[in-house]
């Protein structure tokens, strides 16, 4: 799992503590260092006034780690005692300050930790390292709240809630298939989380009944009755980034899903595909051309949320262990002067990456969907 931590110091010899717990760091179980920024000078936030002339320096690294986000979590903390931090002055000087910013994507909430790191997104000490190394962090459903109470607008590109299995001779790849009960209670929940936060809002879904289903029962979580629902193949797969259907699921029927998704993400090209680039250039532009209100959801499939997301940058290393859930959406903010900006929102409600089987295997927890997810 990607580990991502934030890292500062402002008690000579600085860069020394920094260095050092990056190296304890990469000598944890099953942890190894993927990139780490150049440090960079900073003021202290929200310090005693005594404290005013104690700038830190600060970095940012990336870990892949076998450990989980407790035990990642508890082992951060020891470097930190095992370096000298001594916690007797709220946001006093510290030799070294670790914070976990993210974890494979994960969305949780508990009295030892909160992912992703609430604070994190507000903070240049952490943004611009990060920046420097390619890392943009996924949002939650309380930004996309926060973006609409400061009077934006806001397209949500929403994968769909969890489905039954497909069958392999399924030849409509589970077309009528509807949401599981876990999939309508999820969907509701993900509609309860954003709701009174817009003016007006507008649905739209692919025309597979479970792209339909999750934007009604997105609906009802928000309180809408009788919500309009239009259905829209050009944010489905008939979509920009589809150039044939056909050829799409006839590369999906080798089972190699992910290893697919990682050549056209990586190189912009794929059979049965579309340029990423061009094609997330077109999505954007007709899925505005037809929203008008505060806030759009619009219901689709995984491989597009992917798409998007990968080609405007807020998500560039896709893989089978962050593969946008059930649920997760690609998000496209546009200010009033018309700006826009965009990300990847982590709904956190569900752990299912992948889906609960693929089209033409048996085996659910080894195998990924494909183009009707």
């Amino acid at each position: 799992m990607r580990a991502v931590v934030a890292l500062g110091s402002n008690i000579a010899p600085r860069e020394r503590y920094l260095a050092a717990a990056i190296e304890k760091l990469s000598l944890l179980p099953g942890t190894r260092l993927i990139g780490e920024s150049t440090p960079i000078e900073t003021e202290p936030v929200d310090v005693p006034d005594e404290f005013a002339d104690c700038k830190f320096l600060n970095q940012a690294a990336v870990f892949e780690t076998a450990l989980g986000p407790d035990e990642f979590s508890r082992r951060m903390h020891e470097i930190e005692t095992a370096l000298g931090r001594v916690r007797t002055v709220r946001n006093g000087p510290r030799t070294i300050d670790l914070d976990l910013v993210d974890f494979g994507g994960l969305v949780r909430s508990s009295p030892e930790l909160i992912l992703p790191h609430p604070r994190a997104k507000q903070r240049d000490f952490v943004l611009v390292p990060l920046q420097e190394l390619g890392v943009s962090l996924d949002w939650t459903l309380a930004d996309v709240r926060q973006e609409l109470q400061c009077g934006n607008r806001v397209v949500l590109f929403v994968r769909h809630a969890e489905r039954p299995r497909i069958e392999a001779d399924d030849t409509t790849f589970g077309d009528q298939l509807p949401l599981t009960a876990v999939g309508v209670e999820t969907s509701r929940d993900f509609g309860r989380l954003i709701a009174g936060a817009a003016r007006e809002i507008a649905f739209r879904a692919s025309p597979l009944r479970r792209t339909v289903m999750t934007a009604e029962c997105i609906a009802e979580g928000m309180g809408i009755a009788a919500p309009r629902i239009i259905t829209d193949e050009l944010i489905g797969n008939g979509s920009a980034f589809v150039e044939s259907e056909f050829k799409v699921w006839e590369l999906f029927r080798d089972g190699r899903f992910f290893e697919h998704m990682r050549k056209w993400l990586s190189n912009g090209t794929q059979y049965g595909f579309n340029e990423l680039y061009a094609a997330a250039d077109r999505f954007e532009e007709y899925a505005l051309s037809v929203f008008s209100a505060q806030l759009g959801v619009f219901a689709t499939h995984d491989v597009y949320v992917a798409a998007f997301a990968h080609a405007r940058g807020v998500r560039v290393d896709f893989c089978e262990e962050n593969w946008p859930r059930f649920l997760d959406a690609a998000a496209i903010v546009v200010e009033p002067d018309g700006k826009r900006r965009y990300g990847f929102v982590r709904a956190g409600l569900s752990e299912h990456c992948r889906g609960v089987s693929d089209s033409c295997a048996s085996d659910s927890s080894s195998t990924a969907e494909g183009l009707r997810v």
